[in-house]
């Protein structure tokens, strides 16, 4: 089993460190679905390798916020993805829980981009 990353979070105006991953039962992760907020430069990794890297943009929405998906092509051995939200203050937001369907490297990347923001 692979070890999954603490992340950092506000919520109710405090920070809180919790491990990714897990499932959003009663007894899984119970901040499964917290927004856990980067530096928009968590993203040049990705689109300075479009040979090994990807993205899916939707539409943006009215106030210029739009979400996507970052992944590898389907013939990586690696293979995973990870939906995002990207803002116009250049924050990108990702679920907690996503996260953890990362690999351990893929994990430590993120975690370096990782800031803490009040939603």
């Amino acid at each position: 089993m692979s070890k999954n990353e603490k992340f950092s979070f506000m919520m109710d105006g405090k920070a809180v460190s919790h491990e990714c991953g897990g499932d959003n039962s009663k007894d899984g992760n119970p901040y499964f679905y917290m927004l856990v907020f980067f530096r928009g430069d968590v993203m040049n990794k990705y689109n300075e390798n479009p040979d090994k890297y990807r993205f899916q943009k939707n539409d943006p929405f009215p106030d210029g916020t739009f979400d996507g998906q970052v992944f590898t092509p389907g013939d990586c051995p690696d293979d995973w993805s990870l939906c995002f939200m990207s803002h116009p203050n250049g924050y990108i937001t990702a679920y907690l829980g996503d996260l953890g369907e990362l690999s351990h490297d893929e994990q430590l990347h993120w975690k370096s981009h990782n800031v803490l923001k009040a939603t």
